[in-house]
């Protein structure tokens, strides 16, 4: 039986932009944006994007630090048009492909539940790894 939560489209398939891998102005080990006020841009380019973005994972190495950036702009206003914005934690791991590049892993997070920053910092502070001839913690001291 179906689930009667579940409300049914009569149009089929329903397609949304989404971005799952998106890093913002300061982003650690990566930062790309340049300009008078890159986040002002950064935020602008999203909101007048066509289509328009439904879902957005704010993605930086290691921490919320971008996350939790975009959540107070949103806060204030901005992105109010992308119903779905979720944590994306990058990580690059010690094991090397032949060019001794570090291999990436993506780990997405829910953001639902008040406490889901604090659940996913908690779970970030146990995470040690080496790269490059250095140890690494997955906490802003250790970035």
């Amino acid at each position: 039986m179906a689930d009667p939560a579940v409300a049914l489209n009569p149009r089929g398939s329903l397609w949304n932009r989404w971005d799952p891998h998106i890093h913002t102005p300061g982003t650690t080990l990566g930062d790309q944006f340049r300009g008078q006020d890159p986040w002002n841009d950064f935020l602008t380019r999203i909101e007048t994007s066509n289509p328009p973005i439904r879902a957005l994972g704010i993605t930086d190495y290691y921490t919320l630090d971008s996350y939790e950036q975009v959540l107070g702009f949103r806060a204030k206003g901005r992105l109010r048009g992308v119903p779905l914005i979720f944590p994306n934690v990058e990580m690059r791991f010690g094991i090397e492909t032949a060019r001794g590049a570090g291999i990436n892993v993506h780990l997405l997070f829910s953001p639902e539940g008040s406490d889901h920053r604090d659940l996913i910092r908690r779970f970030l502070s146990e995470l040690r790894f080496p790269f490059q001839c250095g140890r690494f913690d997955a906490t802003r001291p250790g970035v």
